[in-house]
């Protein structure tokens, strides 16, 4: 894992929740927000924070899925990252080199994201924090076929946010996952790990709904500043 990479883009989803930047894509009829901006290295980073709209994205539809590539992924998902897609494009040079990143609701659309335009751009890496499972296990595995290497997925301990949806175990989570644990240290999970955590943490949250899904997007443990404060303590 780039480290400074890691923080940079965790200080970025913290400045647009702060306001101290802009988003410059915004579809209000979903919530949903990016940012794409050039980078000094020439890079393009396109962030997704997090917005209110996780509840509405997470029970959208019962947590159906739709067709997606290979497999299927969350239709609430697919709907935020499908009325910013566009707007995206419009900001990006053929061929751009992309750092693509997001928090909570926005990990999973930096997944999407990444997932789709890695057919016509370079990405380059993608970093999530506290992201939600995205699709079924035939989109897991068609990601990490081609992406799973350029991938952090990090997940702070007692973060809820990343054991939803669960739906009777049908979404997996992508690679790779980087696990901030409470004692400092940075675990970098195998598969097998990986699955063996979610069942036993999925229990716990496995009938969660309603505004109970708000809650959990509240808890201390899944705010980017937790996560920023871990990643800095790293250095």
């Amino acid at each position: 894992m780039n480290l400074a990479s890691a923080i940079a883009s965790a200080q970025g989803i913290e400045a647009l929740y702060g306001g101290a930047i802009r988003p410059n894509v915004v579809a209000r009829e979903t919530d949903t927000q990016a940012l794409v901006l050039k980078q000094p290295d020439g890079r393009f980073a396109i962030v997704f924070p997090g917005t209110a709209s996780l509840h509405d994205a997470l029970t959208d539809v019962e947590i159906g899925k739709e067709h997606w590539g290979g497999g299927k992924v969350h239709h609430g998902f697919l709907k935020a990252y499908d009325s910013v897609h566009q707007g995206i494009l419009a900001l990006l040079p053929p061929g751009a080199s992309l750092v693509i990143a997001g928090h909570s609701l926005g990990g999973a659309l930096a997944t999407l994201c990444a997932d789709l335009l890695d057919e016509t751009y370079h990405v380059a890496d993608v970093i999530t924090f506290g992201s939600p499972r995205v699709g079924n296990g035939a989109f897991a595995r068609a990601y990490n076929a081609r992406l799973a290497d350029l991938t952090v997925r990090l997940v702070n301990a007692e973060d809820p946010v990343p054991h939803l949806p669960w739906c009777f175990g049908t979404y997996r989570h992508v690679n790779t996952q980087y696990y901030l644990a409470d004692n400092g240290t940075l675990r970098v999970d195998q598969p097998i790990a990986v699955a063996v955590d979610e069942l036993a943490a999925t229990l716990d949250v496995r009938l969660a709904r309603g505004s109970e899904l708000h809650q959990f997007s509240l808890a201390p443990a899944h705010h980017i500043t937790r996560y920023l404060a871990k990643l800095e303590a790293l250095k």
